[in-house]
């Protein structure tokens, strides 16, 4: 984003797609999303349809490998954590105290140092498949196929190279 090869990391419309819908989400903000997007954070706080959540402050991965993520060294855990956690006091009207791993690579001692600093940690039983995918119908395929009641899907809102069709294939 800050060398101009990507002009965004805000797909606003999958935010649209849900808001025209009425279907809630738990967003799941880095801190350096939350930097780069302070006025988005606060409407998406302020938006009841929406809970916003911590996913780390750079992305990188508490286990690796992980999705070639960088990886977090332990020692910069509780760092990672609490730094967004200060942005969303910061930025967001309101924000739960949910911590979502990227990527979803941690172990048992990752889960117990998050936690640790009053987290509950967040998976989901369904990931969308959007991640560089470029068919928003085999995104809905992958969803649809995996998806029962009560189920946690993951997808992105980033857009961008990384998830160019999560819009569409909302919509």
């Amino acid at each position: 984003l800050k060398s101009g090869k990507v002009a965004s990391w805000y797909n606003e419309n999958v935010i649209a797609t849900l808001r025209q819908q009425h279907v809630p989400a738990n967003l799941f903000l880095t801190g350096l999303w939350i930097e780069t997007y302070t006025a988005a954070t606060k409407e998406l706080s302020d938006d009841p349809l929406f809970e916003l959540g911590n996913h780390s402050y750079s992305h990188g991965g508490f286990r690796s490998p992980c999705y070639g993520l960088a990886a977090i060294r332990e020692s910069n855990e509780a760092s990672e954590v609490q730094r967004t956690d200060d942005l969303l006091k910061k930025y967001a009207t309101s924000y739960k105290k949910y911590f979502r791993f990227p990527g979803l690579c941690f172990d048992a001692e990752d889960v117990k140092r998050v936690e640790a600093q009053g987290y509950l940690v967040v998976g989901g039983d369904v990931y969308g498949g959007d991640g560089f995918e470029k068919s928003p119908i085999k995104i809905v395929s992958n969803v649809l196929a995996h998806v029962h009641p009560g189920s946690i899907v993951i997808l992105h809102m980033h857009g961008g190279p990384n998830a160019p069709e999560t819009a569409n294939a909302l919509f």
